[in-house]
């Protein structure tokens, strides 16, 4: 039994009979409904079901028991979906169908125990249940005793005979298998005009008066963010360079950046190895400078550099760089003139959903006379 409850389709049988013997037995949905958790008041009680109390070790035994099952059921695949299995609610729910089952009078014999064991691929070795791999297994993998794990075993088949039970009083007509048929299955064919705005760029206009009313209603949104303004030096790799090229490249960098950290005079440690020292101008990490082709590590590096810090050689594709961060600015509001062109962007933006929202109301109208000419 065990080998068809590790199929994943047998498992959602199992859940879904699990909701409807709630349903069945107290006329709500969710064993959460039940139960009243507890343990925050009493340490020797877990919660309680229909009024019953559950002690900690009875919740501890039904979560263990749940654990084996997710065992069973998922095999070695078990540790990637752990964390998607809440062990807690199944343990829960195993708790409320016992107490169903001990409402039902239901039973499993110890020879029914055995056989659905037998059958276990887990436990099997050249196609017959090895009890000598059952225990190694039960202890090294479970690691648990044989007679508890049996008992979650017994659980599990209650629990089948009260799935077996709830379906065997389930009728459907053939009308309502139809009707779930096509709503499962219903396809429908639609046509659609699709109007995008980008599409209207060009046919967007304004005024700079109203450039400089939406600057002035939307300012925030137009502040500057913190900047950096970097002093580098370039060690480019020559043209077709080849392995023993670049890393001859690679320790002249290595060298410089010695001298730096001896010397930090950018200008002065530059011409004596016949470098150049250049700048980037102000730019943000939101927006860098991407003229300047610089890896993303090297960029991170740019931002976590504190003021005047020399940073370590950094390759790209290019050659290394070294980088000290010459100036910094934090965060301030933009002038008109510095948010211009963002201002002409956002309402070119306004302007053209605008003209598509006329347009799209305009063909709607259209189709909707033609849907109602004679004859359509």
């Amino acid at each position: 039994m065990l080998k068809h409850l590790r199929r994943k389709e047998f498992s959602k049988k199992i859940l879904w009979a699990i909701s409807v013997v709630i349903i069945l037995s107290f006329g709500v949905f969710g064993s959460s409904n039940y139960m009243t958790r507890k343990g925050a008041k009493s340490l020797s009680s877990a919660g309680s079901i229909f009024g019953k109390r559950i002690s900690l070790e009875e919740f501890q035994e039904s979560y263990l028991h749940a654990q084996h099952q997710a065992l069973l059921q998922y095999g070695e695949n078990y540790n990637r979906v752990s964390q998607f299995v809440n062990l807690q609610a199944e343990a829960w729910d195993r708790l409320i169908l016992l107490y169903e089952a001990r409402k039902r009078r239901l039973r499993i014999s110890d020879k029914e125990v055995v056989d659905a064991i037998a059958q276990i691929p887990m436990f099997q070795r050249n196609g017959k249940f090895d009890p000598l791999l059952y225990n190694d297994i039960l202890r090294y993998v479970f690691k648990t005793r044989a007679r508890f794990f049996e008992e979650g075993v017994r659980s599990t088949l209650i629990f089948n005979k009260i799935y077996r039970d709830v379906i065997e009083r389930i009728s459907i007509s053939d009308e309502e298998l139809r009707a779930d048929y096509d709503a499962q299955n219903m396809a429908l064919q639609v046509s659609y005009a699709f109007i995008r705005p980008e599409d209207f760029l060009t046919e967007a206009s304004f005024e700079e008066s109203e450039a400089r009313a939406y600057f002035d209603a939307h300012a925030a949104e137009f502040a500057l963010p913190p900047s950096v303004n970097v002093e580098y030096i370039k060690l480019s790799f020559p043209e077709s360079a080849d392995d023993a090229a670049k890393e001859s490249v690679g320790q002249k960098a290595q060298e410089l950046y010695q001298a730096l950290s001896a010397n930090p005079d950018f200008a002065q440690v530059a011409q004596q190895f016949q470098q150049e020292v250049k700048e980037t101008g102000f730019f943000s990490e939101d927006r860098p400078n991407l003229d300047l082709g610089w890896s993303f590590e090297l960029l991170q590096q740019v931002f976590q550099l504190p003021d005047q810090k020399i940073g370590e050689p950094v390759a790209t594709d290019e050659g290394y760089f070294i980088v000290r961060v010459k100036e910094r600015r934090d965060a301030s509001p933009a002038t008109y003139e510095e948010a211009h062109d963002k201002i002409m962007e956002a309402l070119k933006t306004q302007s053209a959903w605008e003209v598509a929202d006329q347009k799209s109301r305009e063909i709607a109208q259209q189709i909707q006379n033609a849907l109602t000419q004679p004859g359509m």
